[in-house]
């Protein structure tokens, strides 16, 4: 039973550690940063110095 306890504990902590803990951590998901970047009509995102940089604006300037 103290087996069972114990693996209980301790996938609760991985996934507190994965979760809570590893969204503290400043990144940038590539794939993401090229979402957020399409959404706000930019042709191109990429990760810098991790964090989201979108260029190369759609459509240009409008009338």
């Amino acid at each position: 039973m103290k087996t069972v306890y114990f693996v209980v504990l301790l996938l609760v902590a991985l996934t507190y550690f994965t979760t809570i803990e590893a969204s503290a951590i400043p990144h940038c998901s590539p794939w993401r940063c090229q979402q957020e970047c399409l959404f706000k009509n930019f042709m191109k995102g990429e990760c810098i110095q991790l964090q989201c940089v979108c260029s190369q604006k759609i459509g240009g300037i409008r009338p």
